[in-house]
């Protein structure tokens, strides 16, 4: 592992890379988070993935969605102490290595993925953070190899569960070829960065320029455009879903979840975490006034939160 500090040009040579860097450090110590990076090949998909690591003990795994990068954990990674936590750039984000969705099995790679990072960093199983489409990558996981998942705590309506799906302006960008001009007339910038909160739920005045500017930085980057969309276009058509999780998938997840919802949230109000703690065996939830990303609204009640549930479900240590 590298320290951050010392990280730059470590994984890539260009000049939006470096900007990328620059900006996710300078948000990094906005909310007192020093992490080192790491990075571990897999194979399948054949990937570089970054991670950033902070910490030791048992294993936490940060699962970001589907425009994230593993820097929008900062806030909570800073207020959780005595864990070995990980949060990683999904392919196609950060500074992992490029990669096209199209014509990918969503699920086998979720699983392939996630595994692939665990068995890296050598850790049997771990506790699991997650939002949006993380969060449904970290259920598909739970699914797979329910071993290696010791919880999971997902934060944020998770993508395509039951019958949810995203707002319109969302759906609309996978629409081929229309989501490139679309994605063309709104570049990114600080303007355009608090209009996608603002339709996440959040209020984009609330968020720090540090938060702004990580993700303006984040949508700079090469691989930004031909992950987003063809992501987009693998998950949905206009006017329908193509992957997601039933009730009959969610009722044979027995790990225990923990929900943190907000009740702003436009992919899914809060009637919705009701419904899946009636079928998730082990579940609870916890509404707050929040957007989709509940953290980034409350950083110290969601840490508060997910640190009594850890202690509740993981009283003694992981082997």
């Amino acid at each position: 592992m590298t320290p951050l500090t010392q990280a730059r040009g470590s994984a890539r040579s260009d000049e939006r890379a470096r900007v990328f860097r620059e900006a996710e450090l300078r948000y990094l110590e906005s909310v007192g988070l020093v992490a080192e990076e790491r990075f571990v090949t897999l194979s399948p998909p054949p990937v570089r993935v970054r991670l950033l690591e902070r910490g030791s003990g048992e294993v936490v795994l940060f699962v970001h969605g589907g425009g994230g990068v593993a820097a929008h954990w900062a806030p909570l990674m800073a207020r959780l102490d005595g864990y070995h936590l990980i949060a990683l750039d999904r392919p196609g984000c950060g500074l992992t290595d490029a990669f096209n969705n199209r014509g990918v099995d969503l699920r086998a790679h979720a699983v392939d993925v996630l595994g692939g990072v665990l068995d890296a960093i050598g850790a049997p199983r771990a506790h699991i953070v997650a939002n949006s489409m993380g969060a449904l990558w970290s259920l598909w996981l739970a699914l797979a190899v329910p071993d290696r998942v010791a919880s999971l705590a997902l934060l944020g309506c998770p993508s395509n569960v039951l019958g949810t799906s995203a707002p319109f302006p969302f759906r609309l960008l996978s629409v081929p070829r229309l989501n490139a001009r679309m994605l063309a007339m709104e570049p990114p910038s600080t303007r355009q960065a608090r209009t996608i909160f603002r339709r996440m739920g959040h209020d984009p005045e609330s968020l720090s320029p540090e938060f702004i500017d990580l993700m303006v930085r984040a949508e700079e980057l090469p691989s930004y455009p031909e992950h987003w969309l063809s992501l987009l276009e693998n998950i949905f058509s206009l006017t329908r879903k193509r992957v997601g999780m039933d009730a009959r998938q969610l009722r044979q997840v027995h790990q225990p979840v923990q929900l943190v919802w907000g009740d702003g949230d436009p992919f899914g109000p809060p009637s919705v975490a009701s419904e899946l703690c009636a079928i998730l065996p082990r579940a609870r939830g916890i509404t707050l006034a929040a957007g989709h990303l509940p953290w980034v609204d409350h950083p110290d009640r969601c840490a508060d939160i997910i640190r009594a549930f850890w202690t509740e479900v993981a009283p003694t240590p992981l082997p």
